[in-house]
């Protein structure tokens, strides 16, 4: 099996004029997006706080997370993101 990657409008939710189109991998069993945090700030993103998150491995990483809205095609729809790291 392959990965499947989707194109996805990123848009802030406080400034709708500013936004990124990014292609993001479908992990069906996600809890949360995953965006660069460089894509973010450009679009004026700010985190609203920071999580821990546990890994695959054991061990857990802290990331800072915020609210975007996602477009696709037609479907559109505010969920939290979380600021990736490259």
């Amino acid at each position: 099996m392959g990965m499947t990657e989707v194109r996805v409008r990123v848009v802030n939710l406080a400034d709708p004029g500013r936004w990124a189109d990014v292609d993001l991998v479908v992990d069906s069993g996600a809890i949360y997006s995953v965006v660069p945090a460089t894509v973010l700030r450009e679009i004026g993103v700010e985190p609203r706080e920071v999580q821990t998150f546990g890994l695959a491995h054991g061990g857990t990483v802290r990331r800072p997370i915020g609210d975007v809205r996602y477009e696709i095609d037609r479907s559109a729809g505010a969920a939290p993101v979380i600021f990736g790291r490259r």
